[in-house]
């Protein structure tokens, strides 16, 4: 919009400059001057309008474009997010593990792709607000996966009777957790940036 402000400046003044110059002609008496001037004007002006169509032209056609990835995206983002919703809610059985000392953790190893996210961030469609937003659903997605990722490592070399395995099991137990409910947390603030109407019906359901 604010391309399309300067274009109009611009339109003003030239028509200011026009309205100008013929009541300067009006009242001149050098017709050869005026002739030669006359021409000079008349051709500066035809260059700068069409200087401005074009750039308004450009700048229509790549609004157009830009609203039409915008329209293909977001689609997808609320799909995605409706989609990790329905499993945070509906949690699997989730991987227990349990110690010599009878102490039990459950891990919920729910994987979580984040390339929706990250491909509407690079789209550049969005506003600062909602690119904020994808940024943080992409962070809190990656940490998620990062908190799971640790823990497959962690498990392979699982001994029950580290101190030290245990220790990092009982860390990663509390970050799984955490970023379940970061995730969830961020999935209800959705609709501050964005109009999701299937999502909004979605979490009513299971808040």
């Amino acid at each position: 919009m604010k391309k399309f402000g300067f274009i109009a400046i611009i339109l003003v003044i030239v028509v200011i400059l026009t309205i100008s110059y013929s009541v300067y002609i009006y009242n001149s008496q050098n017709t050869d001057f005026v002739g030669w001037l006359n021409t000079l004007i008349s051709t500066l002006i035809s260059v700068l309008l069409a200087l401005i169509i074009a750039t308004y032209l450009f700048y229509y056609q790549a609004n157009l474009i830009q609203e039409d990835t915008k329209n293909k995206h977001i689609p997808l983002i609320e799909k995605n997010l409706i989609e990790i919703w329905k499993n945070l809610s509906n949690l699997e059985e989730p991987m227990k593990i349990q110690f010599n000392d009878k102490e039990e953790l459950d891990f919920y190893l729910l994987n979580i792709p984040n390339i929706i996210f990250e491909q509407a961030v690079c789209s550049n469609v969005f506003d600062i607000k909602q690119t904020g937003f994808l940024l943080e659903m992409k962070s809190v997605v990656d940490y998620h996966n990062a908190v799971i990722e640790q823990f497959i490592n962690t498990f392979a070399r699982f001994d029950e009777n580290s101190d030290s395995y245990k220790k990092s099991l009982k860390f990663l137990h509390i970050n799984n957790k955490n970023s379940m409910i970061k995730l969830k947390e961020s999935i209800v603030s959705a609709n501050e940036y964005f109009k999701f109407t299937e999502l909004e019906n979605e979490i009513k359901k299971n808040l």
